[in-house]
């Protein structure tokens, strides 16, 4: 499901239809480290995520920060600039062992008990 939270996309439909992705709204990644209410959407999100069996994609990601506060919310799957710009099917395939940056193999992840310690620590 594309553009996760926003128009139809709504959880009725995650309840109703089995998805084997969904795909976090751009709006929710950009506002994430300043607005708490979009945080905690993307917490949430992550949380249906793994109890529907579903992957969630950040769409967006276009900086360092947001890809390291992605993560450590436990998010594995991203979609952005900070990849690559669009690319053709044929391109992709070719260059995605190349896309994933190191830093996903390095970030601790923050369990769903300690979300509000790490807004607290991003806003110290």
């Amino acid at each position: 499901m594309d553009d996760f939270g926003t128009g139809y996309s709504s959880l009725l439909s995650v309840a109703r239809l089995r998805f084997d992705e969904l795909k976090l709204d751009q709006s929710f990644i950009r506002a994430f480290r300043e607005d708490i209410a979009s945080f905690g959407v993307a917490g949430a999100s992550h949380l249906l995520s793994q109890l529907t069996d579903c992957d969630l994609v950040a769409e967006g990601i276009s900086t360092p920060d947001e890809l390291h506060l992605w993560l450590q919310l436990g998010g594995r799957y991203i979609q952005g600039y900070l990849l690559s710009p669009p690319l053709p099917e044929n391109a992709f395939f070719t260059w995605r062992d190349c896309l994933i940056p190191p830093v996903l193999r390095s970030v601790r992840t923050v369990g769903l008990q300690d979300m509000a310690g790490l807004w607290q620590e991003i806003h110290a």
